[in-house]
């Protein structure tokens, strides 16, 4: 059921980049980097669904099955017109911004902390070759 779903949002995308095409023309079109992003998800699926066509196996190239999650950003285009859909994103921009000298300082505390743990215990535990606790 969910094979469907996704080859019938699939087709609809598609039409959608190909009326956008052919009522905007060409070069209007690239003028929105939205479109960009639109014709980008687009064109991966569909290379993601001729090569499951053709049997290929897709779990072997992880970079198609990684492209999937580009899918979500459209949802980003929900921002132009939601007003409270765009401060919500803003606001998430500004605590992310503001939180990163604190993921510095912590990153900063851990590795200190663990350079002061391989200096106490760096002579004091010895493994053998399975990796369990012996002694020296």
């Amino acid at each position: 059921m969910i094979e469907i779903f996704e080859y019938i949002v699939q087709v609809i995308f598609f039409l959608e980049l190909v009326v956008k095409l052919l009522g905007l023309g060409f070069r209007e079109y690239l003028r929105d980097t939205h479109n960009w992003l639109d014709a980008f998800v687009v064109v991966t699926s569909l290379v993601e669904f001729i090569m499951q066509y053709t049997g290929q196996d897709l779990s072997v190239n992880g970079a198609f099955t990684a492209l999937r999650g580009i899918r979500l950003l459209r949802v980003l285009k929900l921002a132009r017109s939601w007003t409270t859909f765009r401060n919500l994103l803003r606001w998430l921009y500004q605590t992310l911004s503001a939180s990163i000298m604190f993921l510095v300082l912590f990153c900063l505390f851990m590795f200190v902390f663990m350079l002061i743990g391989m200096e106490f215990y760096s002579h004091e535990i010895f493994f053998n070759s399975d990796g369990k606790p012996t002694d020296a």
